[in-house]
């Protein structure tokens, strides 16, 4: 019998986990998703964990294994188009390097596009938030940022994201991490990281302020995800072969 009960729990903790991915892949499915949070809470994690599950091709400047194709930002370029050439309607006709349907995850933003060279970003790259902004119409992909601070990364871009997710811990027990975030629809509600407004069965007057403060600030969710060690498949200290000889 006790064996039959734990059976039962383990089952439904499966589906009750199977449906959190489920949601966390709709994000990344339908929007640009920009995952920050402090070092080593998860960020790369989450990548990992939905690229598995979505069992997709995609583009990425790190390897997370699987269907993996190595892009790099500089890529994502629509020169000489600027906004100046949109306003005008003299379009110059580029190459299209990319293939459909394959999404680009970019590990570590904040080190490639950060935002206290907005400056020079603006000068150097102007047609990359172009891409960012078209990145459906013209390859229908999605381009998907993690950086340890949400306003690390350039403004041309994180402003321009439809979902953020605030990852915040991430436990190990035996082989399995189970990572713990907040999703958030609203640019300024993420920057301030505020929490979920709890519910209280009964209670109207409480629902209703709750009802009031997701008006507010748009969608804001706690998710929890479990991730298997076994199917990681990048390097955590990627960087250092990267720079280091």
């Amino acid at each position: 019998m006790i064996i039959i009960i734990i059976g039962l729990i383990f089952l439904i903790l499966i589906i009750y986990f199977r449906s959190k991915t489920k949601q966390l892949i709709k994000y990344f499915e339908s929007s640009s998703v920009i995952v920050f949070g402090k070092k080593g809470k998860g960020k790369d994690l989450v990548f990992q964990h939905v690229i598995k599950n979505r069992k997709k091709p995609y583009y990425s400047n790190i390897p997370y294994g699987y269907k993996y194709t190595s892009l790099e930002i500089k890529n994502l370029d629509l020169s000489p188009n600027t906004f100046n050439e949109f306003i005008l309607g003299r379009i110059t006709k580029v190459e299209n390097t990319l293939k459909d349907s394959q999404d680009f995850y970019i590990s570590d933003a904040g080190v490639y596009l950060p935002s206290q060279y907005h400056g020079l970003l603006d000068k150097t790259y102007m047609s990359l938030p172009i891409y960012y902004a078209l990145s459906r119409h013209l390859n229908l992909m999605n381009i998907h940022i993690n950086t340890q601070a949400l306003n690390r990364v350039w403004d041309k871009l994180r402003e321009q994201a439809d979902v953020y997710i605030r990852v915040y811990r991430t436990i190990k027990i035996f082989n399995l991490f189970i990572t713990s975030m907040i999703i958030y629809d609203k640019y300024q509600t993420a920057k301030l990281e505020l929490l979920p407004m709890k519910r209280k069965f009964g209670n109207e007057h409480n629902n209703a302020l709750a009802r009031q403060y997701d008006a507010t600030n748009g969608e804001i969710k706690k998710l929890t995800i479990i991730t298997r060690k076994k199917i990681i498949k990048y390097d955590t200290r990627y960087f250092k072969s990267l720079i280091y000889k």
